[in-house]
């Protein structure tokens, strides 16, 4: 969190081998990606926690009190 903008980044790297008694094959996959989300209403420096299960990122932002 940064003046109310939740960034995210995130990498995906995979190395995968296949040795067969004819053939030896090798991929290699990488990505990047990344994306700003503007929050309005949201404390500037609030904190923040994230979690990544299965696939599912869950991002928890304390809400601001009310008045």
């Amino acid at each position: 969190m940064n003046e109310g903008v939740l960034s995210i980044r995130a990498e995906h790297r995979e190395d995968v081998a296949k040795n067969t008694p004819t053939y030896y094959r090798r991929e290699r996959r990488y990505g990047a990606t990344s994306r700003r989300i503007a929050l309005p209403g949201v404390v500037a420096d609030a904190p923040a926690e994230a979690e990544l299960r299965d696939g599912v990122l869950r991002v928890e932002i304390a809400a601001p009190q009310r008045t």
